[in-house]
């Protein structure tokens, strides 16, 4: 993407016209679930679940994109399950979400770039609606209601996915609208209907035709499979009634990338566990580009890593040469053989994260502060 000029830290570019959409016949469905298929894999979807896909999982028919503002814009604002269009023209914004549109002025900010709302505060909130770019994040207030953290992103990669297992099922939103695929059951497209019920750290979307709904819960949730932690739970109930269909929301990656986390110990471990909250501490930072940085008990290290479905894997980092204290360097000695192994994370809370090697290896860590 392209930097939008005059407008420090926002990354964004012009709005296109739409295309035409017209439905699809059995080979561009054939290309929709192969697609789908390797998205799962990128996405963070247990390996189960794909195989269900590829074993004939087929969906219903897409149909013309139901969010136009979404289609024929290039970038976009995902914020979990929440989709918005967005182009920023000199010093206005315009966003549009689920048919709704709302234009933005600029306003001074101590950082980043600040769009306000042009209506007054909606009930309830301190402050009229705004958009609040930092580089490739954002903070959005719609209609009155703080949405979940953002992300700009191309609009035609602009997705959320939810699944769970037992029955295996598989939630995807986008500009095309909300569809349901479930192994051994009939799938199903809906549209949201109307702005979603918000309870507490929930949200429930009641979706048509037929009364469905969705309620997306910012609450951490593990994979039954893999383990892989992710940002929401999400519950589904296909039809009033009906069973509801219980798994998990959301990119992994939100949850490790981007943070620096501070390390507080390390198991195994030869020297006191008190020594790993000394100064100068031991720290981890995953970039969401794939770079892995941070300070080791007595060198800088810089390398790589991958987040896929499966797990985490941390390619070998190269470090600088410096000799420190003995236990220091014992300290660096069985922090790098336990980072050099990792291949899974998990999130205890939402201040805490734990790398796992195996063989029982840990590495924990907190957020700063």
């Amino acid at each position: 993407m392209q930097r939008f000029r005059g407008q420090p830290g926002v990354f964004l570019r012009d709005q296109v016209p739409a295309g035409s959409s017209a439905g699809p016949g059995p080979v561009a469905r054939l290309v929709w679930l192969s697609a789908l298929v390797l998205a799962g894999c990128a996405s963070g979807m247990p390996a189960a679940e794909r195989a269900a896909l590829a074993a004939g999982l087929a969906p219903p028919p897409p149909p013309p994109a139901l969010q136009p503002a979404l289609a024929a814009s290039r970038d976009a604002l995902q914020c979990a399950e929440f989709l918005l269009a967005v182009s920023v023209q000199q010093s206005v914004a315009t966003v549009a979400l689920a048919g709704t549109q709302q234009e933005f002025l600029a306003a001074p900010a101590a950082s980043g770039a600040l769009y306000l709302g042009q209506q007054p505060a909606p009930p309830g909130a301190s402050s009229p609606d705004f958009v609040w770019f930092k580089g490739p994040q954002a903070t959005v207030q719609w209609q009155g209601q703080r949405l979940p953290e953002c992300v700009v992103v191309p609009a035609a990669a602009a997705q959320y996915r939810a699944w769970g297992q037992e029955p295996a099922w598989n939630l995807h939103i986008s500009a095309m609208g909300w569809t349901l695929q479930q192994l051994g059951g009939a799938g199903a497209s809906w549209t949201p209907q109307g702005a979603p019920l918000w309870e507490g750290s929930a949200r429930l979307h009641t979706l048509q035709p037929g009364g469905a709904t969705v309620r997306v819960t910012e609450r951490l949730c593990a994979d039954t499979m893999s383990g892989m932690p992710h940002p929401q739970t999400v519950e589904v109930v296909p039809a009033p009634g009906a069973a509801p269909l219980r798994g998990c929301g959301g990119q992994p990656g939100t949850l490790l990338q981007d943070l620096e986390w501070q390390v507080v110990g390390v198991q195994p471990s030869a020297v006191a566990p008190e020594l790993w909250l000394q100064d100068p501490p031991v720290t981890v930072l995953m970039a969401s580009n794939g770079s892995l940085t941070g300070r080791a008990p007595c060198n800088r290290y810089n390398g790589s890593y991958t987040l896929t479905g499966e797990g985490l894997n941390v390619v070998q980092p190269a470090l600088t040469r410096m000799a420190c204290a003995p236990h220091r360097m014992a300290m660096e000695r069985d922090f790098l053989t336990v980072l050099n192994a990792v291949y899974r994370f998990e999130r205890p809370n939402a201040d805490e994260i734990v790398f796992h090697a195996p063989d029982g290896g840990r590495i924990l860590a907190r957020r700063p502060g």
